[in-house]
């Protein structure tokens, strides 16, 4: 009877989203159904799915109805919810918009919502299959979770490769640049910086100019939109500090150093700001 409501759950939430060709994501409501039969109860196994084997898993859910599984995702629909349960459908794989899920998990008041990245953990329950706006079939595996933790981009996206405590700080006449850390990715480099206003104009941060040079090779700023981190802010009454990461394409951690640079200006024009550089260096 569980397993019968658990289908009608998930039919309600199908929802197959396909890749658009150049930019964007098209969605298309579709009518799904459970492959299995409805009263059975799955086996299940204690090994989990390598990443291998977890890729193709969604080739053919039905071979691997009960083994278990662990991965990321992104919730890309609104989540619903009934008395018994909470059924959510995410991207296995975010980055490309792809290995489109669906997970059941038997809690109603799970904290999780849209756009969320999560952690699961639990076991393949069975295969659903529906036709896009286009008349394709398309199959989607269901995942019983035994435990669903919200996550982040950091951790289901983008794990540093290396993080380099630097937390060496510049001041000049009242403007404090602090570099804390950084982390080496391997689709990104992340500067986490703050900045501080200790004198007593107002000051400006180019965070759009800021750069990292590695063995003579100059890398800007590029904002990664998907990830929503702090942004610092530009401008900066006295009194006032701000804290955020800035965001640059990806580094050799095997150089083991890099040079990060930022501008900025204060509206005292008594008062020279030249740009502040720091010099970072890892074993």
């Amino acid at each position: 009877m569980r397993n019968m409501m658990w289908y009608a759950g998930m039919t309600l939430i199908l929802l197959i989203s396909l890749a658009a060709c150049g930019n964007g994501v098209e969605e298309s409501s579709i009518q799904g159904n459970g492959s299995g039969d409805a009263g059975s109860e799955v086996t299940e196994s204690d090994e989990v799915l390598t990443p291998e084997e977890f890729t193709q898993m969604y080739s053919d859910p039905k071979a691997y109805k009960g083994r278990r599984v662990e991965f990321y995702a992104q919730i890309f629909t609104p989540v619903e919810r009934d008395q018994e349960a909470t059924y959510i459908q995410a991207y296995a794989d975010p980055v490309n918009y792809d290995l489109n899920t669906i997970i059941i998990i038997e809690d109603p008041a799970i904290d999780v919502q849209q756009d969320d990245y999560i952690f699961v953990s639990g076991v393949v329950f069975d295969e659903f299959r529906g036709q896009n706006a286009f008349g394709a079939e398309l199959t989607a595996p269901a995942i019983k979770a035994d435990a669903i933790h919200k996550s982040s981009y950091i951790e289901a996206v983008s794990p540093p490769l290396l993080t380099v405590e630097v937390n060496e700080e510049l001041d000049q006449s009242g403007f404090v640049v602090l570099v804390n850390q950084i982390e080496l990715a391997e689709n990104e480099t992340r500067v986490y910086v703050t900045v501080r206003n200790e004198s007593e104009a107002n000051i400006s941060v180019y965070t759009f100019s800021s750069k990292l040079v590695q063995d003579g090779k100059q890398f800007d700023h590029e904002s990664n939109f998907h990830a929503d981190y702090p942004e610092l802010q530009s401008d900066l009454l006295p009194g006032v500090s701000s804290e955020g990461i800035l965001t640059f394409p990806p580094i050799d951690p095997d150089r083991k150093q890099v040079s990060f640079v930022i501008e900025g200006s204060s509206d005292d024009w008594d008062i020279r700001i030249d740009p502040f550089q720091f010099d970072i260096n890892w074993e």
